[in-house]
């Protein structure tokens, strides 16, 4: 049955497979899974590898949680994420490149140009599905739940993301339904990472919530 993968016939799969810049997706799909088995196994949670935890940079969307929610694809396991953006920028690259493989050379300048641009492309393409595919299921990774959308408006959280800003921003509350993370935004101040902060309005249109800093909650 394997015996298929060792004969000439799979050749041009392996050498698509193993350039530029499938490769990348190759080897971040392998590592995606080896996380998923540790995680499976428990020898690790899948909160260690929360997004959240990967901000870098001190505003706007500098922080990798900021373009990840900028996309959709916010307030989920890191492994799961890096799984489904691996196999759909794996799948992408490699038609790309077995389809094209007449007409790009196989080495040189122009070669290294079009892997870089099928690269962008494909992680572009990956994040966007992903994150639309995803989405539905964010609920199921989060700590906890309130019990209705409504149940949390007047509540006190600390901002998770990097920042909170009227484009984007995570927030963890803790209450009697459990500890759990919401989508929020403000419209009037920038939060950064730490700062308490009360939720005085959803918006259920965006499915989001609006957020003012603890202080300003107290004081009206």
């Amino acid at each position: 049955m394997f015996a298929i993968l060792f004969t000439s016939a799979m050749d041009p799969f392996y050498e698509v497979a193993l350039s530029f810049p499938t490769v990348i997706f190759s080897v971040l799909l392998f590592i995606s899974f080896l996380f998923g088995l540790i995680a499976i196994f428990g020898v690790i949670d899948l909160d260690f590898f929360d997004i959240a935890d990967f901000d870098v940079g001190d505003g706007g969307a500098h922080g990798v949680s900021g373009i990840f929610m900028r996309l959709g694809i916010g307030g989920l396991p890191l492994p799961l994420l890096l799984f489904a953006v691996s196999l759909i920028g794996w799948l992408v690259s490699f038609n790309i490149f077995y389809v094209l493989s007449d007409w790009i050379p196989s080495v040189g300048f122009f070669r290294v140009i079009v892997g870089l641009v099928v690269f962008f492309v494909a992680l572009f393409i990956a994040a966007y599905i992903s994150g639309k595919a995803l989405a539905p299921f964010k609920g199921i990774f989060l700590p906890g739940r309130a019990s209705t959308k409504e149940d949390i408006v007047g509540s006190v959280g600390v901002v998770r993301s990097t920042t909170v800003t009227q484009e984007f921003g995570e927030v963890r509350i803790a209450s009697d339904a459990g500890e759990f993370v919401v989508d929020a935004r403000s419209y009037e101040h920038e939060f950064v990472l730490g700062d308490r902060v009360a939720i005085i309005e959803y918006l259920p249109e965006k499915d989001i919530y609006k957020v003012i800093s603890e202080l300003d909650f107290k004081n009206s």
